[in-house]
């Protein structure tokens, strides 16, 4: 009856060292699944930083009259009175006349 017992235990410890080892690779899998996910949102909260730097700038740039007016020129084609627009032909506009 010894040896039997000291056998059923020596099995139960086997399966409980097994059970706690694929815990710990399963523990070590999500925390590495975890540290891929954090990283990324560090990534994604950089990128939105910088749009949000960009965005701050056109919004400033907006009040400001002079980038306005350079807008309304280089998008619109605008001009004050009394100047004259020119446009100039590259050299694939030109094999198309």
């Amino acid at each position: 009856m010894n040896n039997k017992l000291k056998y059923l235990i020596s099995v139960i410890m086997i399966i409980l060292i097994f059970m706690t080892l694929i815990r710990i690779y399963n523990n070590y899998i999500e925390i590495n699944n975890l540290e891929v996910k954090l990283n990324n949102l560090k990534t994604e909260i950089e990128q939105a930083k910088e749009q949000n730097s960009v965005l701050e700038n056109q919004l400033y740039n907006i009040e400001n009259e002079k980038y306005i007016e350079k807008m309304a020129r280089e998008k619109l084609g605008l001009v004050k009175p009394g100047e004259m627009l020119i446009i100039p032909i590259t050299d694939d506009e030109e094999g198309e006349q």
